[in-house]
C-alpha cells in the first residue's frame, strides 16, 4: 500500500507526458495485485484527473509546437487507457454477479466519460488525423459500453437536471446508492461538455446506436439532448459536432409532430437563440450554412401550432435582416402547406396570418428607413406578397382584404424609401467617380505617375449602412460597392413593381365585373 501511495504522490507531481506515463504503468502491476481495489481506484482516478485539468490545448499565439502538445495528449490518453482495461474487465465480472452493479465498475464508467471532456473533445479540431482521434474515443465507448449493462443511455438526462435544478434527494447520503449516483451527477466528477461529447459519439455513431435499447421515446431524447447542443454550439471548435449531433437526432423526430406543450421547456428556445449565434456570428461560413438547414429543420418538428408561436415570437426578437429573410422564407413555406392541406388549416392564415405579414412587412422608420441594411428581408417579403397576390385569386388568404393596408403602411413608403435611398448612393457613387478623374489628372501631369498606387488611395468619402461606417476601402472597391448597392436596389424595385402591378390587375378586374 506504501509503495502505491508513493507513486501516487509521483503521479500527481509528474511534470511530462513521458514521466506521467512509466510511473501509470507501474502503478499498473501494482494496482492488479491488489484484491480490495475499492479506495485504491477512487485515489488512482483522482490523481490522473488532477494531472489531465493541467492539460492546455495549444493556442494560435503560443509558439510551442501543436503536433509536441496533441502527440504529449495521446500518450497520456494510450498511458490511462492500458492502465483501465484490466479493472475494466474485472468491474465486468463483478457486475455480472450483482442485480444493481458495482462501486468499482461505476467509478471507471464515470471517469470513461470524464474522459470524453477537454482535452480529448478538441483533438479533432487540431493537427490530428481521424483515424487516430477516433482509436481513442472507440476505445472509451467500447469500455464504457461493456460497464453499462447494455443501457449507455441510462445517464443522458443528467445534464438536463443540472440545468433545471433537479437532483436526486430520494437517497441518504450515507448510502453506497447515494454515492455511486454522486459520480454521475455531480459535475465536479463529470463536466457537462463531457456527457456532450460522449452522447453526440454514442448517438451520432451509428454502431454504438445500434446498442442503445429501441425502447426509448424519440421525444425524450430529443428534450435531454437539447442541452447537449447548447454546450456544444457555446463552444467554438465544437459548433460542428453540434450541428452533426442536431441533424441525427431531428432525423429520428417525425415532421410536425411536436406540441405547442414542449414549447414550455425553456430549453426548446434558449435553442433558438444557439442557433441563430452561429448562423450570424460564427467565423466558419460553412457551419454558418449548415446552421441555416438545422433551424429549418427543427422548426419542421413543431406543429402549425408551435411554429406560429414560434415565428411570431422570432419575429419579435430578431434584427438581424437576414435572419428575418430566413423567417418570412419560413412563414411562406408554412402559408403553403396550409393552403395546400385538406381540409385547409387556418393556423397561417385570416387574422393569423394577417399578424405575421405585419411584422415581415415592416419599415421601423417608414421611407426613411435604411433599405440597403434592411435588403434581404424586404425583397424576401415583396416575394412573398407577390406569391399571395399571384396564387390567392380567392382570398383564402385573406390578403386581398389587407391591400389597401400593405399599400399604405409598407408598398408606399418603401417607393418613396428606395427612390431617396437610390438618390444618396448615386451621389456616392458620382462623387467618388469624380475624386478618381481628379487624382488620375493630377497624378498623370506628374513625373511619377503610378497607376497602380493612384488606385490603392482610401478617398474620405464615408459611406454608411444602417448607420455605420463601412472600414476604409481602395477607390475601385467603393465605387464598385456602390454599383453593388444600386444593382440590389434595382433588384428591390422590380419585385416591388411586379406587386404593385398584381395589386393593379385584381383591382381593374373587380372595376369590370
Amino acid at each position: 500500500m506504501e509503495i502505491i501511495l508513493e507513486f501516487l504522490e509521483q503521479l500527481t507531481d509528474a511534470n511530462d507526458h513521458v514521466k506521467y506515463s512509466s510511473i501509470l504503468s507501474t502503478l499498473h502491476f501494482c494496482v492488479n495485485k491488489i484484491e480490495d481495489k475499492g479506495k485504491i481506484i477512487e485515489w488512482c482516478i483522482e490523481a490522473m484527473k488532477t494531472y489531465i485539468s493541467t492539460i492546455f490545448m495549444p493556442s494560435e499565439e503560443e509558439e510551442e509546437d501543436p503536433y509536441k502538445v496533441i502527440n504529449n495528449i495521446r500518450w497520456v490518453y494510450d498511458a490511462i487507457l492500458y492502465f483501465l482495461d484490466p479493472l475494466v474487465s474485472e468491474a465486468r465480472k463483478i457486475n455480472s454477479t450483482q442485480n444493481e452493479g458495482s462501486l468499482l465498475g461505476d467509478s471507471l464508467l464515470s471517469f470513461l466519460i470524464y474522459l470524453c471532456g477537454k482535452p480529448l473533445c478538441y483533438l479533432n479540431k487540431y493537427f490530428i488525423e481521424e483515424p487516430k482521434y477516433r482509436r481513442h474515443v472507440d476505445i472509451i465507448l467500447h469500455m464504457a459500453c461493456r460497464l453499462a449493462d447494455n443501457d449507455i443511455l441510462y445517464f443522458v438526462d443528467i445534464v438536463s437536471k443540472r440545468e433545471r435544478g433537479i437532483c436526486d434527494k430520494a437517497q441518504s447520503m450515507e448510502t453506497e446508492i447515494y454515492g455511486r449516483h454522486m459520480l454521475f451527477e455531480l459535475s465536479d466528477n463529470i463536466p457537462s461538455l463531457a456527457y456532450a461529447n460522449f452522447y453526440y459519439q454514442v448517438i451520432t455513431e451509428e454502431r454504438y446506436w445500434k446498442m442503445v435499447p429501441q425502447v426509448y421515446n424519440p421525444y425524450y431524447i430529443l428534450e435531454t439532448c437539447a442541452y447537449f447542443f447548447k454546450i456544444l454550439f457555446c463552444k467554438e471548435y465544437l459548433v460542428s459536432d453540434g450541428i452533426i449531433f442536431m441533424e441525427t437526432i431531428l432525423k429520428r423526430v417525425p415532421s410536425c409532430s411536436v406540441n405547442s406543450e414542449m414549447l414550455r421547456l425553456e430549453i426548446f428556445t434558449e435553442l433558438f437563440h444557439s442557433i441563430i449565434n452561429v448562423m450570424t456570428y460564427h467565423n466558419n461560413d460553412t457551419d454558418r450554412k449548415k446552421a441555416v438547414d438545422i433551424f429549418q429543420e427543427y422548426i419542421k418538428i413543431f406543429d402549425m401550432e408551435s411554429r406560429y408561436n414560434i415565428i411570431l415570437y422570432l419575429y419579435e426578437n430578431s434584427q438581424h435582416s437576414g435572419l428575418l429573410s430566413v423567417i418570412t422564407g419560413i412563414f411562406k413555406s408554412c402559408i403553403i402547406q396550409c393552403l395546400d392541406s385538406s381540409p385547409q388549416n387556418p393556423q397561417f392564415l385570416g387574422k393569423n396570418m394577417k399578424v405575421l405579414l405585419k411584422k415581415a412587412c415592416n419599415l421601423p422608420h417608414g421611407s426613411k428607413s435604411d433599405m440597403v441594411e434592411l435588403g434581404d428581408e424586404i425583397i424576401t417579403a415583396l416575394n412573398l406578397l407577390r406569391f399571395l397576390f399571384i396564387r390567392d385569386t380567392n382570398n383564402d388568404t385573406g390578403i386581398w382584404s389587407m391591400a389597401d393596408s400593405l399599400k399604405n403602411d409598407f408598398l408606399h413608403p418603401l417607393r418613396e424609401g428606395i427612390d431617396l435611398c437610390k438618390a444618396h448612393w448615386r451621389v456616392n457613387k458620382k462623387d467618388l467617380e469624380q475624386q478618381r478623374k481628379d487624382l488620375q489628372k493630377r497624378n498623370f501631369d506628374s513625373k511619377e505617375y503610378d497607376f497602380d498606387n493612384t488606385m490603392k488611395v482610401h478617398i474620405d468619402i464615408p459611406l454608411n449602412v444602417g448607420g455605420k461606417k463601412l472600414p476604409n476601402m481602395p477607390l475601385p472597391e467603393q465605387i464598385s460597392f456602390c454599383s453593388q448597392v444600386l444593382n440590389g436596389l434595382d433588384v428591390m424595385e422590380s419585385i416591388l413593381v411586379r406587386v404593385n402591378e398584381c395589386i393593379d390587375i385584381h383591382e381593374k378586374s373587380k372595376e369590370n365585373v
